[in-house]
Parts: structure tokens; sequence; C-alpha cells
């Protein structure tokens, strides 16, 4: 049975601190920070400014979908008639 080897230490790994619990500095900041990404948060929740802008968008979204599919229908017609136009020929 292979004899294990025994765990290299370095130097470095020694020196470092032992983190126990965070600094109250740190806390502090981390609080003003959640504080201050709830009131953006809030913020764009309650602002109402640019609601027409979606609605906008989306009407424009729908009109180019509505023309996409009406291009696409009468696309294959025209492309069959003109299909039929070249055979006869």
């Amino acid at each position: 049975m292979p004899k294990e080897a025994a765990p290299v230490v370095r130097p470095w790994v020694l020196s470092l601190p032992l983190r126990s619990a965070p600094s109250p500095l740190f806390l502090a900041h981390f609080g003003e920070n959640m504080k201050s990404l709830r009131n953006i948060i809030a913020g764009v929740i309650s602002d109402e400014q640019g609601g027409e802008v979606i609605e906008y968008a989306l009407i424009a979204g729908l009109i180019s979908i509505a023309a996409i599919v009406t291009i696409t229908a009468v696309g294959t017609k025209v492309l069959a008639h003109w299909n039929s136009i070249n055979s006869s020929m």
C-alpha cells in the first residue's frame, strides 16, 4: 500500500489572517449600498415616464410582424404565379 504524502504548507498560507466576522466598516458600507439599491429599484418601479414609448414600440413591433407575415404570404403566391407564367412561355 503506497504511503500518503504529507501536505505541503506554504509559508504565505501561514501569514493569512483568519476571518471570523465581517468588519463593522464593511457592514456599514454594505448597508448603505443596499439602501441605495432599494431606492433605485423603488424609483424605477414608480417611474411612469416612458410608458408611452413602450406602447409605441409594441405597436411598431406588431405592425412589423403583420407586414412580414403579409409579405411572406403574398410573396409565395406571386412567386408561384411567375413560375406558372415562365413555364407557359
